[in-house]
C-alpha cells in the first residue's frame, strides 16, 4: 500500500505574498482617493473664482437721511435706464427703526430716487453713483408756519440767499403752511395787499423741524 507524502510546508516568503498584495492595493487606493480629493478641491476653487470674477456686487451706496417728520415715507430707487442692472428696484421705508436713514447699495450708474408718502410723490432726485464714493441725499427739513384769522389771506414768503418759496394762510389750511427747505438762514414775511403783517428771521438746522408761530399772543 502506497503512503501519501505529507504536504510540503510553505516558506515564510510564500505566506507573506498575499499580505503584501493587500498592502500595495490599500496604498494605491488611498493615493488615488487623495489625488481625486485634491483635484475635486481645485475644480471647486476654480469654479468659485470664475463665479466671483463674473458676478457684480454693489460696492457703494446711496444714503438717504431724514428726520421724524418723514416717518413712514417711502424711498424707491430705480435705474435711470430701465435696462441697467436688470431693472433692479429697491424700496425702503424711513421710520424710527432705522433712525430715519437708510443706505441703499447699488452698482455704479445713474439712478432715480423717488420720495413719496401715501402714494403721493413728494420729491424725485437724479443721482450718479460713483464707485469711489457714496451718494448722500438729505431730505428737506420742514418749516411749519402757524397763523390765525388776523393773517387771513396773508402771503407768506420764505427766502434765503439761494431760494425762496411762498404760500397763503387762510381758513382752508387752518392758517397753517409747511415749507420744505435745506438748512441755512431764512427770512419770513407775511404780506397782504402790499402791507407787511409780520416778519421773522431764523436758522434752519438740517433734519431739525422748525416751527414759526405767528399767532397773536403766542
Amino acid at each position: 500500500m502506497e503512503k501519501s507524502e505529507p504536504p510540503t510546508a510553505l516558506g515564510p516568503s510564500s505566506r507573506r505574498l498575499p499580505s503584501r498584495r493587500r498592502l500595495i492595493g490599500s496604498r494605491l487606493f488611498v493615493r488615488t482617493a487623495v489625488i481625486l480629493s485634491v483635484l475635486l478641491a481645485l475644480v471647486m476653487i476654480v469654479s468659485l473664482y470664475v463665479h466671483w470674477r463674473r458676478a457684480q456686487e454693489p460696492n457703494t451706496y446711496i444714503l438717504v437721511i431724514g428726520d421724524p417728520s418723514w416717518n413712514g415715507v417711502e424711498v424707491v430707487v430705480t435705474p435711470a435706464d430701465d435696462s441697467q442692472a436688470g431693472g433692479r428696484r429697491v424700496q425702503v421705508v424711513l421710520d424710527d427703526r432705522n433712525n430715519y436713514r437708510t443706505p441703499i447699495f447699488e452698482l455704479p450708474g445713474r439712478y432715480r430716487v423717488t420720495v413719496s408718502a401715501h402714494e403721493q410723490l413728494i420729491r424725485q432726485y437724479s443721482v450718479e453713483v460713483d464707485p469711489t464714493r457714496a451718494i448722500q441725499i438729505d431730505l428737506l427739513t420742514p418749516v411749519e408756519v402757524f397763523g390765525d384769522p388776523s393773517l387771513d389771506g396773508g402771503r407768506v414768503l420764505l427766502s434765503s440767499k439761494d431760494d425762496s418759496q411762498s404760500g397763503v394762510l387762510n381758513a382752508d389750511n387752518r392758517y397753517r403752511f409747511v415749507f420744505h427747505v435745506q438748512g441755512g438762514e431764512y427770512s419770513l414775511e407775511v404780506t397782504r395787499n402790499g402791507q407787511l403783517l409780520d416778519h421773522a428771521e431764523f436758522i434752519v438746522f438740517p433734519h431739525t423741524p422748525k416751527k414759526v408761530d405767528l399767532r397773536k399772543g403766542s
